[in-house]
């Protein structure tokens, strides 16, 4: 993120770039507190000196996550996943929404080459349909862009390198009791060892899932509940995700899915 931040930073300070636009668009971080870690503090005060130092504006949020856990119970990352992204959203509709009239209001996040391959393998490790090959999309929600999802970890690391800009890590990452990071620290670099472009090649499968996925997606949505046979519920719907027990759940009025 603290790449993301900085590239951003560059490109709306070009002169070149800036003047694509006839009016430069405002650049603006946003940074979510889970409070989970004892350390979480401290990235934020991380967050907050570094905009001060690039002179960029930006919201800093925090919520009581541990205690919600505590309360909902579940899967932990499940929850911070799930509430940093309706943070996120709920700020781009504030700002969407607010009477200083902002022009069009878009988001983007460094999720990068790394995380769609340990998205994509989580997936299948835990057990998915066609859906769970799609990975992680390029855009979300209309607002949210993933502009880095092709990117090496390690290129951005060189990056920041080149500026000198140091940045937060953190310390639950190394952590493998946790799933993801089991993936992270000793699958996907043994599948590095047997071909470098591993996670190239799991993201293309990405693509072509995410392909496959919108086509059928399209094409069942054209059929109606009567031509269904038998075979379909049990081997095709199930593929796009949908349950056999949970088919009628998507059927249109006029009898369409």
């Amino acid at each position: 993120s603290v790449g993301l931040l900085r590239a951003a930073h560059a490109l709306l300070n070009d002169p070149v770039f800036a003047g694509r636009f006839s009016t430069v668009p405002k650049l603006v971080y946003f940074h979510y507190n889970h409070r989970i870690r004892p350390d979480s503090d401290s990235d934020k005060e991380f967050v907050r000196l570094l905009a001060a130092e690039i002179q960029v504006a930006g919201w800093i949020i925090g919520a009581p996550l541990k205690e919600m856990h505590a309360l909902e119970g579940g899967n932990l990352e499940a929850l911070l996943r799930r509430e940093r992204y309706q943070a996120l959203l709920d700020f781009v509709n504030r700002l969407k929404e607010s009477p200083e009239g902002h022009g069009p209001i878009q988001a983007a996040t460094a999720h990068h080459l790394g995380d769609q391959a340990e998205t994509i393998l989580h997936h299948i490790v835990r057990g998915t349909h066609l859906s769970g090959l799609t990975g992680i999309s390029s855009i979300r929600d209309e607002c949210i862009h993933r502009p880095w999802l092709a990117l090496p970890p390690e290129e951005i690391r060189k990056y920041l390198a080149a500026l000198g800009q140091g940045f937060r890590e953190d310390a639950s990452n190394a952590d493998v009791t946790f799933t993801r990071n089991r993936i992270r620290h000793l699958v996907l670099p043994e599948l590095l060892t047997i071909n470098p472009r591993a996670r190239e090649h799991i993201a293309r499968l990405a693509g072509t899932a995410q392909f496959v996925d919108a086509e059928l997606e399209r094409s069942w949505s054209k059929r109606e509940v009567e031509t269904f046979t038998s075979n379909d519920l049990q081997r095709w719907l199930p593929l796009i995700g949908w349950q056999r027990a949970d088919y009628h759940l998507h059927r249109c009025e006029d009898g369409r899915f």
